[in-house]
């Protein structure tokens, strides 16, 4: 009983949360025309001050189990998802709040065959459950980005080898980027689509050439791009850059394959040592010991 009370008022403070975090953009709107309008602000009590101390733990701190606001924004941007913050933060509680009810079944269920739990103990272990289970949301969403990232960054140097081409051939950046992004797919592919239609709503070239690079938060991507930034801005020879920085991209990935190569090959001795090797020495001495136990 105690632990359900518990989950419900967890799961509460969480709603209360974001329902606060989507009106509170309008506060200091309606602070700003109070004094013309007549307007009473309310102010706030013990209940927003606990929802305050939550958010504070849960999202505000850069080390936060649930992860700050700015850090899951990112985030979305990266794995190119449609949801918003506020869809995303109602995810997380109803991870978390299954998290704790799972656990809380798991104590009932204790409690039914005979096993006796301190309360307070189910009470941190529900507590630490459901910061988990939000916890574990996050994760995914790193886990998505990071592979999206990935296959940006494999995309990058066949991407850059045709700007190289198309700029080669006398067509201005913005034009080359089109031409590769109309006929290319892929994560990055369509990332410089909408650059380009950004492009035709009036943007500026090199600006969001630096917004994309920052939101793609992609050490190859960000190389490139800023090289080619530079390249416009002095004047030097951009299809030699793209043709560089293609080949400095297609190096880095050669040097994480090799990375990857040696940590698979020390994770392939595991089954060498503790598999095959026992069931060989069993073989060859199997025999010697049947031999033994007959005489």
């Amino acid at each position: 009983m105690i632990t359900s009370i518990f989950i419900g008022g967890l799961a509460t403070l969480g709603f209360l949360q974001i329902g606060r975090s989507v009106k509170q953009p309008h506060i200091p709107l309606a602070e700003s025309i109070s004094p013309y309008i007549g307007l009473q602000i309310v102010s706030r009590d013990n209940q927003s001050h606990v929802v305050d101390i939550l958010r504070e733990f849960l999202t505000s701190g850069s080390t936060s189990p649930w992860a700050s606001d700015k850090r899951v924004l990112l985030e979305l941007r990266k794995s190119d998802s449609s949801q918003t913050l506020i869809s995303f933060r109602i995810e997380q509680i109803i991870f978390a709040a299954f998290s704790a009810v799972i656990f809380c079944i798991w104590v009932v269920l204790r409690l039914v065959v005979g096993n006796s739990l301190n309360p307070v103990v189910a009470l941190i272990c529900v507590l630490v459950a459901f910061i988990g289970g939000g916890g574990f949301r996050s994760w995914l969403l790193k886990e998505k980005s990071r592979r999206r990232q990935k296959l940006i960054e494999a995309e990058l140097p066949a991407i850059l080898d045709l700007l190289a081409f198309a700029v080669s051939a006398g067509e201005p950046v913005a034009t080359a980027m089109q031409r590769v992004a109309q006929t290319c797919s892929g994560n990055l592919s369509l990332e410089i689509r909408r650059l380009i239609s950004g492009l035709d709503v009036g943007d500026n070239f090199l600006l969001s050439l630096d917004r994309t690079q920052r939101e793609l938060n992609s050490p190859s991507v960000s190389r490139a791009f800023r090289a080619l930034m530079m390249a416009i801005e002095r004047g030097t020879p951009i299809a030699d850059v793209l043709r560089a920085q293609a080949m400095d991209a297609r190096n880095l990935e050669a040097r994480k394959l090799m990375t990857l190569a040696g940590k698979k090959e020390t994770l392939m001795m595991i089954p060498v040592v503790f598999l095959i090797l026992p069931l060989i020495v069993v073989v060859a001495l199997y025999p010697g010991l049947i031999a033994l136990n007959n005489f």
